[in-house]
């Protein structure tokens, strides 16, 4: 169901955005920082994420928890 090398299928808008926030965490903790022991060296960007679909793909439930998880994560200025 899923195309191309790496691809994934959900089977609900709630499981792609468990994978979606266990995924951006995971990047976020692999930042280098003083909180996680590791010397503060100039950080990458953060991550991009697009979202596409039709509105009857109701992916604005995607859009709405990439929101509210970026207002709960503290940003690297």
């Amino acid at each position: 169901q899923a195309f191309g090398e790496g691809a994934r299928h959900f089977e609900s808008h709630a499981a792609l955005a468990a994978a979606l926030m266990a995924d951006l965490s995971a990047v976020d903790a692999a930042r280098p920082s003083p909180e996680n022991g590791q010397s503060p060296i100039p950080v990458p960007r953060s991550p991009r994420v697009l979202v596409k679909g039709s509105r009857g793909s109701a992916m604005d439930k995607i859009v709405t928890a990439l929101l509210k998880r970026g207002e709960d994560t503290p940003h690297v200025a």
